[in-house]
């Protein structure tokens, strides 16, 4: 199953993901056409996308929250694959950031998947540390999710 989550941002620019979207081909063959359109269009918002499927170092994961959270995920904690990343620019400021994801079927993925089932409103945040940006699911109504949990088991 594929999902869709929008990233909580924090006044974030198109400077802050430099050296962690350099990474990828497609973000570097499109870079001079964004930082074209930004001096061309100064008042209007762009759109591009970064595809991460054909990135040569393997898999992103994203992981549900939890108490340790750490920059490696292993695959037996991940709760989904990121397939893309959209972005959507005013100028240098990212106004909206979404990660396309699949579902994975670990028990991360199966939990995810509870979760949206159950109607939760999962949201991704994000992590920086030098060259890497990780990002994380989670959910505000954490209170809840002990007793679906609970009564997933019982039933």
């Amino acid at each position: 199953m594929e999902r869709e989550f929008e990233v909580i941002l924090d006044s974030n620019t198109l400077d802050d993901y430099e050296v962690f979207l350099n990474k990828f081909e497609n973000y570097k063959e499109n870079l001079r056409e964004i930082k074209l359109n930004q001096l061309l269009n100064e008042c209007k918002r762009i759109e591009f996308i970064v595809d991460i499927i054909r990135h040569p170092s393997g898999v992103y994961y994203l992981e549900l929250e939890n108490d340790d959270i750490k920059f490696d995920i292993s695959l037996k904690n991940a709760a989904a694959a990121i397939k893309d990343f959209k972005f959507i620019l005013n100028g240098n400021k990212i106004d909206k950031l979404t990660i396309n994801t699949k579902i994975l079927t670990t028990p991360g993925g199966k939990e995810l998947q509870l979760l949206l089932e159950s109607g939760f409103e999962i949201i991704a945040k994000q992590l920086f540390a030098p060259n890497f940006v990780k990002f994380y699911l989670t959910y505000p109504n954490k209170s809840e999710i002990r007793d679906i949990k609970i009564n997933k088991i019982l039933n």
